[in-house]
């Protein structure tokens, strides 16, 4: 939930982050080394059973935006809602006594980079 949490409370932070990756190759090789460790946490949970076949690290992009997405529609009213929508992402991750495979594939960075960028 930390991730989660550090994107509802911040969005400029997590936006300039996001940015800043682009126009400097520091910023990158670090986005590129913690998607590394992740990624390795990722599998050995996967391996532990402790996460759903087919959870990958890719997928950890988008339900930030999901969530962070909730924090600033109800921030104004409920700067809490996020957290109820966050465990219901996290409980979906979580292996269940009936196990479906996942839908879909995680997007590729590309995919990824392009459905971050703000809409026009």
């Amino acid at each position: 939930m930390g991730v989660f949490a550090f994107r509802a409370r911040d969005r400029a932070l997590a936006d300039a982050i996001v940015r800043a990756g682009k126009a400097r190759p520091s910023v990158m090789q670090e986005r590129d080394r913690l998607e590394r460790q992740v990624a390795e946490i990722i599998r050995r949970a996967r391996e532990a059973g402790v996460v759903r076949p087919g959870f990958d690290a890719r997928d950890l992009p988008i339900l930030t935006t999901m969530v962070g997405a909730v924090a600033d529609a109800t921030r104004n009213h409920d700067p809490d809602a996020w957290k109820r929508y966050a465990q219901v992402l996290v409980d979906g991750v979580l292996p269940q006594a009936r196990q479906d495979p996942m839908v879909g594939v995680p997007l590729d960075r590309d995919a990824l980079e392009r459905s971050m960028q703000p809409q026009s």
